[in-house]
């Protein structure tokens, strides 16, 4: 099929990849801001968790969502999109950076586990590999 259509004359090639760049991060982005505005909506729920490790799954999808912004917002390149780049990167890099510090606090106030394993057996007294 591709043999029967006729190329495209060169201004119209550069052009056609243009709107295409554009319209696949307009498109995305907007998935994006979906998506946060969804996780946004969970903050009271997430508030009220207990802090755990876990908290760490929320820094990865963050940080690309930041990172599709600022790529996205270097090729549509708004009024004032310098300052909302930077703007952008201080916030996540304040939330991973309270996640890390809030491990690191959590971590610290619990006392390391104990060498004794299977319900307080220590491991000195167990058979490894004996069969009854």
């Amino acid at each position: 099929m591709d043999e029967l259509t006729p190329p495209l004359p060169r201004p119209a090639q550069r052009r056609s990849a243009e709107l295409c760049r554009v319209g696949t991060a307009c498109w995305a982005s907007s998935v994006g801001v979906l998506l946060v505005l969804v996780q946004a909506a969970m903050v009271p729920r997430y508030r009220r968790l207990r802090f755990t490790v876990g908290f760490w799954s929320f820094t990865f999808p963050l940080a690309a969502a930041v990172a599709l912004a600022e790529e996205w917002l270097d090729v549509v390149r708004p009024a004032g999109w310098v300052p909302i780049t930077g703007v952008l990167l201080a916030l996540v890099t304040v939330f991973i950076g309270a996640i890390a510090a809030r491990s690191v606090w959590a971590v610290a106030r619990r006392p390391l586990p104990s060498r004794q394993q299977d319900h307080g057996t220590p491991v000195s007294t167990r058979t490894r590999g004996a069969r009854k």
